[in-house]
């Protein structure tokens, strides 16, 4: 539907008067702050857990595999042992560098900074078999992208640069 000319807003000033757009912009640079900052804290606290238990697990993960009689009765056979070893670097390396992303994309959204870096970290916390803490990522990650894809705190980081 077109939109009709009403002759009687033209001689209204307040009509005319545009507001300053910088006030605005302000103003979701604030609600956009506080809205980035819980799910970026919480990305960082998962991901530093996650972390954490990753690298907790490592020495355990190692020592065992070490004892393992399988492996001991084939150590004639290099490929066989080099098999267990890129294994045990796949299953510890891939989540952690999978939480680093996360942890970078906490980062990113606590500073309101590389939009497409918070959104990559983001979805990393919804892989849930990266971590133990696995079940606690992924509502965190959905918080996240629902935050993210906000059309202000989109602004917020546009406006950042």
């Amino acid at each position: 539907m077109a939109r009709r000319y009403d002759a009687e807003f033209d001689d209204d000033e307040d009509y005319r008067v545009a507001k300053p757009r910088h006030r605005r912009i302000r103003r979701s640079s604030a609600a956009a702050e506080s809205k980035t900052i819980g799910p970026g804290i919480a990305l960082l606290v998962v991901s530093l857990l996650h972390l954490l238990g990753t690298f907790a697990y490592a020495p355990i993960y190692l020592l065992s595999l070490s004892n393992n009689p399988d492996l001991i009765a084939n150590q004639h056979r290099p490929g066989y042992v080099l098999g267990y070893y890129v294994g045990a670097g796949a299953v510890l390396g891939v989540p952690a560098i999978v939480n680093l992303l996360v942890a970078i994309g906490g980062i990113c959204m606590v500073r309101r900074q590389l939009y497409p870096m918070a959104l990559i970290g983001t979805f990393a916390a919804c892989i849930p078999c990266c971590g133990p803490l696995a079940i606690m990522g992924i509502p965190f990650g959905i918080w996240a992208a629902v935050v993210l894809f906000d059309p202000n705190v989109r602004t917020a980081f546009e406006a950042a640069h």
